[in-house]
């Protein structure tokens, strides 16, 4: 069975159109929230919830994408952070990528977000469990350039999307395969 869903127009972002039904209910949260917080929802302290940016980088010929073995959920993921009042998205997911990976000579493959996710953050510290609103952005790169990940991260690596389900099940982040498949053939 394939998934169709119409373009939604979310306050911020833009337009984006879902390639799965998480996706499609994550927009819709995330809509929720942006109309209902405005610009409060870019502030980390919001509670329950508030906006990130990410960036999923795929290899030019989209054989591999680079993930980072994220130090504080032990989880492969993509890189990305906190919005933290800006509300230019692709900006976010840019210096995040930057920050988490060393990784500056990037191509944007397309101005739309590729893929919007909502996922809770476990509880730590005195910070409450929190959902992230993660605006995700498609990038290519070339597996040659130097990476140099920082403290955020146990690991940054390009892994096969061949071999990505021996490092994640998260559909989250499966999500990629199909986004490579996409950028191959526009």
């Amino acid at each position: 069975m394939t998934f169709k869903a119409a373009e939604l127009e979310l306050p911020f972002i833009g337009g984006f159109t879902p390639l799965d039904q998480r996706s499609a209910t994550a927009a819709l949260a995330t809509k929720n929230l942006l109309e209902n917080s405005g610009l409060a929802a870019f502030d980390r302290s919001h509670l329950p919830g508030h906006m990130t940016a990410s960036a999923f980088v795929v290899s030019h010929d989209q054989s591999h994408v680079l993930l980072m073995h994220h130090r504080k959920l032990n989880r492969w993921l993509q890189p990305g952070g906190h919005c933290d009042g800006d509300t230019n998205f692709k900006a976010v997911a840019l210096k995040e990528l930057s920050e988490e990976t060393g990784l500056t000579d990037v191509q944007l493959i397309s101005d739309r977000p590729c893929d919007v996710d909502v996922h809770t953050i476990p509880a730590r510290g005195d910070m409450p469990a929190h959902d992230h609103h993660d605006v995700r952005f498609l990038f290519a790169a070339d597996m040659k350039s130097p990476l140099l990940p920082n403290s955020e991260a146990f690991d940054v690596r390009w892994i096969p999307l061949r071999e990505l389900d021996q490092y994640t099940t998260a559909p989250s982040v499966l999500i990629v395969c199909a986004l490579a498949s996409l950028a191959s053939s526009g």
